[in-house]
């Protein structure tokens, strides 16, 4: 059976950028696979397809010569989107530039590496969902949150808050006791809090022996 294990987490400036791409090209000549991410902004694309194939085609003929690379977006027809990804899952594709939709995919266990750009705009869940596409490679793997030029303190501190935190309870709990983490999310303060209180109460009846304690919010709890 395949362990999940996160990948390995870092983030860079956006002149440390092409290391991060060379190494994405290494794997590839390796036979592995890997995705770009672009963010989603006030709950939309960033980019659309015709952006996203100009982007393609600028970091190939830039970073990635002689790889098959593909887009995937939410502005593409539903069926192409699951014809691309399904070349990707039958490696006829190794590297996708795509928007934070595709977390609505399955897992690819060729998948080595995601290189997440902008990451200061996605909030502090969604970059660790999107790590968590490489908890079942086959491989060691490695996710890199790249940052923008003109990304500020706070934003910047988020991300370096994920990548020093791999549990998703321990990163919810951080967000509900933390201003600027809820700031920070598309949700009013309202709606953000309800969602934390309840994932802190999952996690702790995750930590119980379930066979001797009652439902808390029903009874007094054992």
């Amino acid at each position: 059976v395949h362990n999940r294990v996160l990948p390995n987490t870092r983030c860079v400036k956006a002149e440390e950028r092409e290391p991060v791409y060379a190494k994405l090209l290494e794997l590839v000549n390796q036979g592995r696979q890997g995705m770009i991410i672009w963010p989603v902004v006030n709950g939309k694309d960033s980019i659309d397809v015709k952006q996203a194939l100009q982007m393609a085609s600028a970091i190939k003929g830039r970073y990635l010569p002689n790889v098959r690379m593909a887009v995937y977006c939410s502005s593409m027809r539903t069926e192409e989107r699951q014809k691309v990804f399904e070349a990707y899952q039958n490696k006829r594709i190794d590297v996708l530039l795509c928007t934070t939709i595709i977390e609505d995919t399955p897992t690819v266990g060729n998948s080595t590496m995601i290189i997440v750009e902008k990451a200061e705009v996605s909030d502090v869940m969604r970059l660790h969902r999107l790590r968590g596409h490489l908890s079942n490679s086959h491989y060691p793997s490695e996710c890199v949150y790249v940052l923008s030029d003109d990304a500020n303190d706070a934003a910047i501190e988020l991300v370096e808050r994920v990548c020093e935190e791999s549990d998703g309870f321990t990163l919810a709990e951080w967000l509900s006791d933390d201003k600027a983490g809820l700031d920070f999310r598309w949700a009013t303060q309202a709606d953000v809090l309800v969602r934390m209180k309840a994932r802190k109460l999952a996690h702790k009846l995750s930590l119980r022996d379930l066979r001797r304690c009652r439902w808390p919010l029903l009874q007094p709890a054992c």
